[in-house]
């Protein structure tokens, strides 16, 4: 079929044909501009919106910083104003306060107020004893690989089958089991050596043969009594020094993974002179909780704090005859501030100890005990009067 273009249709001419080129071209900019605007628009407000996000977090993280700092302060002026009572003899509204100041934050001084005040048969409830069927003959590592037996001499890698001895020198004294200690993710070895008076540290991430990392000396003139990790697998060992009064001052030492020693403080308050450090060992709490304990050869246990080396509370009653038998097999604290945060002992008769230290546990004695709570006016003289009245008890 033959199309006829009728003679009075109009022709397109140049002009035409151009205009309606450059209205397309300019309909194509506008279309491209509009995209451009709306993709910074976009990307300004994404931008936007993630800086807000992060100053909304950065707020939260630096309100939650100086709340947490807020209830640490409060609890230690708590704890403070606690012992306070005790001295003037007012126990019950200390041992009250003392419950109070371990409800705003569990600090060393919380637990020192608590211990200090609770009565002795509350105490002696904290402590279960039992004679386990078999003695305890070795360390095993956290993760179950790594053992040292033998008196602390031999270290075994159990998946390999391997052995490593610790102390070649058969004239040097033994490391008992009480001195040998793994960090809590069973990367690093602390030995107590008392022959040499040192810390020695193995690297086990390699397995065996262990690397010994480094030592680290006691502080001239004083004892070795012993080391352990922390959660950050940083060692904290403890030497001590008699003075003329008898009386046994503490050094608090701490090493990080390398060796560098980054603290080494005494402690301001002197250990309980009856205490035995013969053969006593130190263990500290791995799970961040900053709860350590000096355990002596008769199952009694000193709590500290390791990092501001304030002493908690008096000892840890054993009730142990002074004829208990042959060594030290191990003493560890577990869990400590968490579900079921205990201290374990096991004393030179065998006799496994179980001190309950739950901050909950010793809150509900610290009721029970006084069998009341603060009034409203005792609230607002030693709480504060902006602090909305809901004592703990």
């Amino acid at each position: 079929m033959t199309i006829v273009r009728s003679p009075r249709q109009p022709q397109a001419t140049t002009s035409m044909r151009e205009f309606v080129r450059a209205g397309r071209t300019e309909a194509t900019r506008r279309q491209r501009r509009t995209a451009t605007v709306s993709i910074a628009v976009a990307v300004v407000s994404a931008t936007l919106a993630a800086v807000a996000f992060l100053q909304f977090q950065r707020a939260n993280s630096e309100r939650e910083r100086a709340e947490e700092q807020l209830a640490l302060a409060s609890s230690r002026a708590l704890a403070a104003q606690a012992i306070q009572l005790q001295e003037f003899g007012d126990d019950e509204t200390g041992l009250l306060l003392a419950a109070e100041s371990a409800t705003r934050a569990p600090t060393a001084e919380a637990r020192d107020a608590l211990l200090g005040l609770l009565p002795d048969d509350e105490i002696v409830s904290l402590r279960s004893t039992e004679r386990p069927d078999s003695a305890v003959d070795r360390v095993v590592s956290s993760d179950g690989r790594f053992e040292v037996s033998n008196d602390g001499r031999t270290l075994r890698d159990l998946e390999s089958g391997s052995e490593q001895t610790l102390i070649e020198d058969e004239r040097e004294l033994a490391v008992f089991l009480r001195d040998v200690t793994f960090s809590p993710d069973a990367s690093r070895l602390a030995l107590t050596n008392l022959t040499e008076f040192r810390f020695e540290v193995y690297d086990l991430s390699d397995g065996l043969p262990a690397a010994r990392v480094f030592t680290a000396d006691a502080p001239p003139n004083e004892q070795v009594v012993g080391a352990a990790f922390d959660d950050s697998n940083e060692l904290i060992g403890v030497s001590v020094t008699a003075d003329g009064a008898d009386d046994l001052d503490l050094t608090m030492s701490i090493w990080d993974e390398v060796g560098t020693l980054i603290l080494d403080a005494f402690v301001e308050e002197s250990l309980d002179e009856d205490f035995d450090l013969s053969e006593a060992s130190v263990r500290i709490s791995a799970d961040g909780s900053e709860l350590g304990a000096l355990v002596s050869q008769w199952g009694e246990a000193q709590l500290f704090s390791p990092r501001s080396g304030q002493l908690i509370g008096f000892l840890l009653p054993a009730e142990c005859s002074p004829s208990c038998g042959s060594d030290v097999t191990d003493a560890r604290v577990t869990n400590a501030f968490q579900d079921s945060t205990t201290l374990e002992t096991i004393d030179r008769d065998g006799t496994a100890r179980s001190f309950d230290l739950d901050l909950d546990r010793w809150i509900g004695l610290a009721c029970d005990s006084t069998d009341r709570r603060l009034t409203e006016q005792q609230w607002e003289r030693f709480v504060g009067e902006d602090v909305t009245y809901d004592p703990v008890c």
